[in-house]
């Protein structure tokens, strides 16, 4: 509901694909803001009647660094302007904010570092994909910790938490 005006006010339609649910351990308001931070950027520099994907699915690798595992992966896709190959490895550097970025100028570059600084502290990974004009796509993966005895219930809380999450980006 937090950015659904927004999205809403530049014809934008977000979509949430979620085959199964995740569980995670992981404290829910930082990776809410994680999430929240992703689909605000791709609200700020989608173009008018875009969209907005996210996509959460179990992933077996880490991310870049490959390491084996249990992870859930979550994506989010915009088809905004894309980033410049020479501007992706900056955009997670605090106060960092692109040259061709189509933006109206507002924010103040840390919502990316914060991101990258939350996915680290719960040992996942942080990374993009983007081609100019087309598709910019932020992935970050998270461990999947199963519950165990006396955790299953704060796991359960951390899945709730999640989805007020979506339903407060309006997805």
């Amino acid at each position: 509901a937090v950015l659904a005006p927004s999205a809403a006010e530049k014809d934008i339609t977000l979509r949430l694909h979620l085959p199964e649910p995740q569980f995670i351990w992981a404290d829910p308001d930082r990776i809410q803001e994680v999430i929240t931070n992703l689909i605000g950027n791709g609200i700020k520099f989608c173009s008018p009647v875009g969209h907005i994907e996210v996509r959460i699915q179990r992933s077996s690798v880490s991310g870049p660094s490959r390491l084996p595992g249990d992870y859930v992966r979550v994506e989010v896709n915009d088809d905004g302007p894309g980033i410049l190959p020479d501007e992706r490895e900056h955009v997670f550097e605090k106060f960092y904010q692109g040259t061709r970025n189509g933006s109206d100028g507002s924010g103040s570059g840390l919502g990316l570092a914060i991101s990258k600084e939350i996915v680290l502290h719960h040992r996942g990974e942080i990374w993009l994909d983007s081609n100019l004009g087309r598709v910019s796509s932020f992935y970050f993966t998270l461990p999947l910790r199963p519950p165990i005895c006396g955790t299953q219930t704060r796991s359960l809380a951390a899945q709730k938490e999640a989805q007020n999450a979506q339903n407060s980006a309006g997805l």
